[in-house]
């Protein structure tokens, strides 16, 4: 499903400005278990909307790491009622490189096909390896839901992370490939941008975008 931001689009002369050269490759996004957090608002008012979208989607992502963090610690010295502060969760993560893949890696997308102008939702997932049911059933709570992802054949390609992000900018560019290319069409499974990390760094820093894409004709 594609996020209406994200829908096929109509190629106009002002929307032709706003491509860029982007490199592409054909990948296929293995089957995985995944943690979510879905952060929604149904209200949201127009004139400061994307502040609000912001603020929606900082709390997905918060609300998942620490949740993530509270799992991968427990999973590794028991079931502790009292844990380490927030940095200190955050110090473990990283000594341990529980942050980078192959040990997780961390996508989200925002709600596809809103109602209405008002509506906007946005879902954070990041994968679990070497699961512990028994310390995600001590660890669950009602905003986290553990989910299994099909995965799926994808076009992809990178764009920048931070206040001056071309993430817009290469998205239509992703559109506009396959738009041109004659051997695929759009495919049926989730859109995805992957949020990476470094190695000894907290935060993300970069994006990697999904476009769900089948061959033409299946």
């Amino acid at each position: 499903m594609l996020d209406d931001l994200y829908k096929p689009f109509t190629f106009t002369n002002c929307f032709l400005e706003d491509l860029i050269s982007i490199s592409v490759s054909i990948e296929r996004l293995q089957p995985m278990k995944v943690a979510s957090y879905h952060s929604y608002n149904g209200n949201i008012v127009l004139k400061n909307s994307r502040q609000e979208q912001d603020i929606l989607i900082s709390k997905a992502w918060g609300n998942l790491v620490r949740w993530q963090m509270s799992y991968e610690y427990q999973k590794q010295f028991g079931n502790i009622k009292k844990l380490p502060a927030t940095l200190m969760l955050g110090k473990f993560m990283i000594d341990n490189n529980l942050h980078l893949p192959p040990n997780t890696r961390y996508f989200g997308f925002i709600n596809p096909f809103p109602l209405n102008d008002y509506e906007f939702g946005y879902e954070a997932w990041a994968m679990l390896t070497n699961i512990s049911e028994s310390v995600i059933a001590e660890t669950q709570n009602r905003n986290i839901i553990i989910k299994d992802y099909e995965g799926g054949l994808y076009i992809t390609t990178e764009a920048t992370y931070g206040p001056d992000s071309n993430l817009d900018k290469v998205w239509k560019s992703l559109h506009y490939w396959l738009m041109q290319n004659q051997q695929y069409d759009y495919g049926e499974h989730q859109w995805l941008e992957e949020h990476i990390t470094k190695s000894g760094e907290g935060g993300f820093h970069s994006f990697k975008l999904f476009l769900p894409i089948q061959p033409i004709g299946n």
